[in-house]
């Protein structure tokens, strides 16, 4: 069977609600992948009313396949889910190397045989690619309150959370459909899956928001199966969840290879590498949940003995998937995989199907760049300023105690500018739009007419006390204005405005101890 497949790659533009569970009680824990069934749900609040008697061929007959979102590595490399039967060395801290890929002589692979050697543990948690990098993606934790429809405040006690997936990340997925759906209608659905979608818990807020992007049809299959047709052994790695049921139509999570539609035999448990979940998928249109899903969890591995030996025709049947709710992306296998069928494992690279992570140089003229510089610049200046002013402390103290020796004022008479000068200064300092306007602002213009230099702040004039009152500085007679003066203008003129801003902050503390 020729079928109809086109692959996505999604970036995460917010943190993605994805729970295990519909659990009200306690943080249920979220997954780490996103569902097909939201992806269908997604495409059927766009479509379903328009496609009318096709509505059940897109979204309930298993012919249309909404797959589930896996990760992708920054490079383009998607990932499968770990399969269970890929075992590491129980305590060792060097299962993996800098690039996060597993190393091969920690690994064993537990379908082939045992080991009483080494003791080993399942890796079990994250996806794996097929040139071993181990791939887990980065979860969230958000809490809330409830908000009492009365009061419209915080309800006492009722605080909730979200386990999600963090926003940035990226996930591949595929839309397949038999050859017998309508190439038409098979790119209405497609064209309705590109572009943003809002997906999860809490779309409607400020979660879901995901942006999907058509990749181009791969040149080679991304995860190839291995050799099936006359085989009577068949190993199948579930690259999703799988719900089997039994002759009389109930879950089973101990399926035989009939019931899946394949030649009569057993499974074979020592082989065979099982999890499972039970759940409810929530469904918006119903505001309901459906049905309940009992499923052997992804990642898991079966293997069935075949009184038969396989044929042509199970090939599709495997590539389609096995059991029911496929068009939720649920039964998705790869039959025989060459990866877990020797021991030890042996990785081999493969070119990367989608795009790697853009990397935008930036470019200096664009306007968020130069605010952004102009952030960083203001930043630095800060920091030099207050180091400078820092150092500037003893010079202010000794201010104050040369110009008491130098007129022979006592301790209880106050001295220089006062607490209340300096923080004018630094007022003025701070609401300066640049330099000159500060100069002018301390101590008045230059070459403008006769008294004009006493309109600046620091000056008896405009009501500064103390600015002109005389001091010592390196033996030679000056004023507080003066000597004042004369370090602005020999300061660094790139972080002239905050260190005057720092220093007078230092000199208002000055201040209040010289004249106690």
């Amino acid at each position: 069977m020729i079928m109809r497949r086109t692959f996505f790659h999604l970036e995460l533009l917010d943190n993605l609600i994805c729970q295990s569970s519909n659990a009200s009680v306690g943080l249920p824990p979220g997954l780490d992948y996103i569902p097909g069934n939201m992806f269908l749900g997604a495409v059927a609040h766009k479509l379903y009313s328009g496609l009318q008697e096709k509505a059940f061929e897109v979204f309930h007959s298993g012919r249309v396949r909404f797959g589930d979102a896996l990760p992708l590595t920054p490079d383009g490399q998607p990932a499968l889910p770990m399969p269970l039967c890929l075992h590491g060395k129980k305590h060792s801290t060097a299962i993996k190397d800098e690039h996060d890929r597993l190393i091969v002589s920690q690994l064993h692979n537990a379908r082939v045989g045992a080991d009483e050697r080494e003791p080993w543990q399942p890796l079990r948690q994250g996806f794996l690619t097929l040139n071993g990098e181990w791939l887990q993606p980065k979860q969230s934790i958000t809490m809330k309150t409830a908000i009492d429809s009365k009061t419209g405040r915080a309800f006492e006690g009722h605080i909730f959370g979200y386990h999600g997936l963090m926003a940035g990340q990226r996930f591949w997925t595929s839309l397949e459909a038999d050859d017998t759906v309508e190439a038409a209608l098979f790119e209405q659905v497609v064209t309705s899956l590109e572009g943003r979608l809002r997906l999860g818990n809490s779309r409607n807020a400020e979660f879901g928001g995901v942006h999907m992007t058509r990749a181009p049809d791969p040149r080679h299959p991304l995860f190839p199966s291995g050799e099936v047709v006359g085989c009577r052994e068949l190993t199948l790695w579930l690259v999703a969840d799988l719900m089997a049921l039994d002759p009389i139509g109930m879950p089973t999570l101990a399926p035989l290879p009939q019931w899946l539609g394949l030649p009569g035999g057993r499974m074979v448990p020592e082989k065979s590498f099982l999890r499972h979940r039970v759940y409810a998928p929530f469904n918006g249109t119903r505001a309901h949940e459906d049905p309940e899903r009992s499923c052997i969890k992804a990642g898991g591995i079966i293997h069935f003995e075949l009184d038969h030996p396989l044929a042509a025709n199970h090939v599709s049947l495997l590539d389609r998937g096995l059991g029911v709710h496929l068009e939720a992306g649920l039964g998705r296998v790869i039959a025989n995989p060459p990866l877990l069928l020797q021991q030890p494992i042996t990785f081999y690279p493969t070119p990367p199907p989608f795009p790697p992570v853009k990397v935008v140089e930036p470019t200096g003229d664009h306007p968020l760049i130069q605010w952004m510089q102009k952030r960083v610049d203001g930043s630095e200046q800060r920091v030099e300023g207050a180091r400078l002013a820092d150092t500037m402390r003893p010079w202010l103290g000794s201010l104050y105690q040369n110009a008491r020796r130098l007129n022979g004022i006592p301790d209880t008479t106050p001295v220089g500018p006062g607490a209340s000068q300096w923080s004018g200064v630094m007022t003025l300092a701070r609401m300066a739009k640049d330099d000159t306007t500060l100069m002018e602002g301390l101590f008045g213009g230059k070459g403008t007419g006769k008294g004009r230099e006493a309109a600046g702040l620091c000056s008896e004039r405009a009501g500064g006390q103390g600015w002109m009152d005389e001091t010592s500085l390196a033996g030679k007679v000056t004023t507080f204005r003066d000597a004042f003066k004369e370090l602005c203008e020999n300061g660094q003129a790139r972080a002239r405005r905050v260190f005057v801003v720092a220093l007078a902050r230092r000199a208002v503390d000055v201040a209040k101890e010289q004249n106690r």
